[in-house]
Formats: C-alpha cells, sequence, structure tokens
C-alpha cells in the first residue's frame, strides 16, 4: 500500500484520478521504463486513485515508492518531502496542479513539467513536451510511447480476405462523453461494410456496462482492462481505426494504424493538429450526428485509397519512432546524473 518514504531521487507527482483518464499514468509507466531499474523513483498520485491501478503498479515495480496526496490538485506532500531533501528532481504531469504550487516546488528542487501543447507551466520549470512536432514547429518534443508499441512485431498484418477493413475504436480509458456509444450508434446501419469491429475500452470506463450490454448483440466485440501488449496486437490485426487524439494516438500511429481521429479534450488539439497536419491521420468533425456521420463515410473511403493509406502510415512511423524514446532516455538520465552528484 502507499505508504512512508526513503530517500529518492526522482518524484514524480501524477494525475491518476479516474476522472482524467490513464494518459498521465500512461506515460509516465513509460518514462519510469525508460529509467531502468538503477533509479531509485516516488510516485505521488491521487487519493481517488483506483486501487487495481495502485496494485499493478506495485506488482510490475516491487521498488516503487506511492504516496497518495490529501487532494487531486495537491502537491502538499511532495512539497514538504522535497523541503526535506528527499529528492533531487520532481517531474510532474496534470494540468490541474496550480501554477504557485508549481512555483513553490521549484524553489526546494528541480522540476521538470510535462506537458502536451496545453499546460501552462511555472517559468523557471524546464518544461518537456510529449507529444508531436507540427510542421514548421520548434522546441523539444518526446512523442513517448511503451515499449511494445515499438517493436518489430507492431507492422501489421496483410488485410483481411473478405476485402473489408477491420476497425477499431478506442475512446480513452474512460472515454465520460461515449464518444463509443455515439459512434456505436452511427456505425450501426452499416456496420456489415466491415469484417470486424472492436471496442476498446478501459476497465473503469463510466459507460463500460451499457457497451457491454449493446456487444451481446454480437455486431461488435468489447475488450476491455487489456496490457499493453495485448492493445499492441489488436492494433496490429485492425486495418483502421476511430479515437481520440491523447496518448492512444501516439501508440497508432507508432504502429502504423492509420484512420481518423477526433478530439475529445483541448489538451489533444496540439497532437491531433500535429498528426493532421502531416498527413498522417484524418481529422474528424464529429460535434453532431450528422457531421459524425460524415466522418465515418470519410473514414470507409479511406479502406479504398490505398495509397493514402500507406502513405499515413510511413508518415506515422517517422513521427513516432523508437529513436525518440533512446533521446528521452540520454535526456533523462543526465537529469538524474546532475541530481545524484549535487
Amino acid at each position: 500500500m502507499p505508504g512512508a518514504l526513503t530517500r529518492a531521487p526522482i518524484a514524480f507527482r501524477v494525475a491518476s484520478d479516474p476522472a482524467v483518464g490513464l494518459g498521465h499514468v500512461s506515460r509516465c509507466r513509460s518514462m519510469l521504463a525508460l529509467l531502468g531499474d538503477g533509479v531509485d523513483v516516488a510516485w505521488y498520485i491521487d487519493p481517488q486513485t483506483d486501487g487495481a491501478l495502485v496494485r499493478s503498479l506495485e506488482r510490475e515495480h516491487p521498488g516503487l515508492k506511492l504516496v497518495r496526496e490529501d487532494t487531486a490538485a495537491g502537491l502538499d506532500r511532495l512539497t514538504a518531502d522535497a523541503q526535506d531533501g528527499r529528492f533531487a528532481l520532481a517531474i510532474i504531469d496534470g494540468y490541474r496542479f496550480p501554477e504557485g504550487d508549481i512555483a513553490a516546488l521549484a524553489d526546494c528542487l528541480d522540476c521538470i513539467v510535462l506537458h502536451d501543447g496545453q499546460a501552462k507551466c511555472a517559468s523557471h520549470a524546464a518544461t518537456l513536451r510529449l507529444g508531436l512536432r507540427a510542421p514548421g514547429e520548434g522546441g523539444v518534443v518526446f512523442p513517448i510511447v511503451a515499449a511494445p508499441f515499438l517493436s518489430r512485431g507492431s507492422a501489421r498484418r496483410p488485410s483481411c480476405s473478405e476485402g473489408r477493413p477491420r476497425l477499431l475504436l478506442q475512446f480513452g480509458a474512460r472515454d465520460s462523453q461515449d464518444w463509443t456509444g455515439r459512434v456505436l450508434t452511427a456505425l450501426f446501419p452499416h456496420r456489415h461494410a466491415y469484417a470486424a469491429i472492436t471496442v476498446i475500452l478501459g476497465g473503469q470506463a463510466r459507460h463500460l456496462k451499457r457497451i457491454g450490454r449493446r456487444a451481446a448483440a454480437g455486431w461488435f466485440r468489447l475488450r476491455h482492462g487489456l496490457a499493453a501488449n495485448q492493445i499492441a496486437g489488436l492494433y496490429r490485426s485492425h486495418d483502421l481505426a476511430l479515437g481520440a487524439g491523447g496518448v492512444a494516438l501516439l501508440e497508432r500511429m507508432a504502429c502504423g494504424l492509420p484512420g481518423m481521429v477526433l478530439s475529445q479534450a483541448a489538451n489533444q488539439d496540439a497532437n491531433i493538429l500535429a498528426a493532421s497536419m502531416s498527413k498522417a491521420v484524418l481529422l474528424g468533425q464529429a460535434h453532431s450526428a450528422l457531421k459524425l456521420r460524415l466522418d465515418l463515410r470519410r473514414l470507409h473511403a479511406l479502406w479504398h485509397q490505398k495509397g493514402r493509406r500507406q502513405n499515413m502510415v510511413l508518415r506515422a512511423r517517422m513521427m513516432v519512432r523508437p529513436a525518440y524514446s533512446r533521446e528521452l532516455r540520454t535526456w533523462l538520465r543526465a537529469w538524474v546524473r546532475k541530481g545524484t552528484e549535487a
């Protein structure tokens, strides 16, 4: 269980409340994997963090120290421990932390604030963007995803023999706005145009039971609570995807799965814009039932444009590639050495 700390050189403060989804947790897990076993790390998490997530972290990283903050946007416990000299570096991932609290923490130790184009960070804290770089855009940007999405096995299989595409729907671990349900409703009259339709949801998805009842009709398959290697396998076995623009967009691009992206939140817009400007994905406009039907028509038309799909695959893999993970690992370890030597 989350408990007391001994000295650790790096502290993560991760937005882990189920209400904000798992994107922050996913990319911090990826960063934790890049750091390797030789670095002591503590994670400060939201008080409402799901127990299954805590157990998963403890199982995967036995030496990881987990501490629950008092409030969802709180930095109090982390700041108190930093003032006691327990850390050399803090990595903060989330959009609800007040800038003044980040500034107070940055007075105690070096801070890296992670964002993907939305967050306004303390001016004297280092910022690191973990997303995509739009054409002509400068700055340091690392599109980081977990190792299973970057392996050689991520190459997708040949198209199915029926001549119909296999479609994957993925709107985040929580999907609080029920984009999954809306898309399924629009898809139903055209379900026979697809060889298979698969929905991915998180185990804590708000509408999981209702989507599960709809799946009982048999015209689509529901998968939920999956590990990264299982999700990567689904990317490899499908031909088109329709989903949100968070961390999962980077994962689908790394696997070369073409398709369309819809924005669920403002913090996703930077990645979506970069991907669409680079012609690696189609940009959906589904703000109404009519526009959603038009988007689905455009997505299905992509299946018949083989050259365009192949070009999207190449562009996507160029934007999210293993070299970025190696660069980020070097960057992070330089900060670790700096703190250890201080």
